[in-house]
């Protein structure tokens, strides 16, 4: 299973593809153990893709001198507790640790990394997501508390 798992990342990540292949593959496996295969493959894939995705930002920050990194929280609903609270954090490359610092910081998981430039500079738009489930667009430097409290409760 671990050696399918690698090579239908591998694939995937070359390729470009939606996960949805691999998906569909890893659930042959898991469907004779467990119960929703397709979901319990899904989040493997997601997972695990989230995991190479966080490394090769990494590499990308350090080959580009990035000094420190901000964590970027889905704005919506569904976001996790630990990734409300991560959402503009912001911490020195020497502690990018995927699953403390970096993400992904549990399965299933959304938020990602961006370059930390400590400046003044407010331009910018953040997407984030209604209860409708339709897109809009927020200051870019505004976290996960501040848009809860700002367009979630205030509405």
């Amino acid at each position: 299973m671990l050696t399918e798992l690698q090579q239908q990342l591998v694939r995937q990540c070359a390729m470009g593809k939606a996960p949805d292949d691999a998906i569909k593959t890893m659930s042959k496996f898991v469907d004779k153990k467990f119960k929703n295969a397709k979901a319990q493959a899904g989040r493997l894939v997601m997972t695990e893709e989230a995991f190479i995705s966080s490394a090769a930002q990494k590499d990308a920050f350090n080959a580009l001198d990035v000094e420190e990194f901000e964590i970027v929280a889905t704005l919506d609903s569904k976001t996790s507790e630990i990734c409300r609270e991560q959402d503009g954090q912001h911490y020195p490359m020497s502690q990018y640790e995927i699953g403390s610092t970096a993400p992904p910081f549990h399965v299933w998981c959304r938020s990602t990394t961006c370059p930390y430039f400590n400046d003044e500079w407010s331009g910018g738009e953040r997407a984030a997501r209604g209860a409708d489930g339709k897109t809009y667009y927020v200051p870019s430097n505004i976290t996960y508390p501040e848009w809860f409290e700002k367009y979630v409760k205030e509405g």
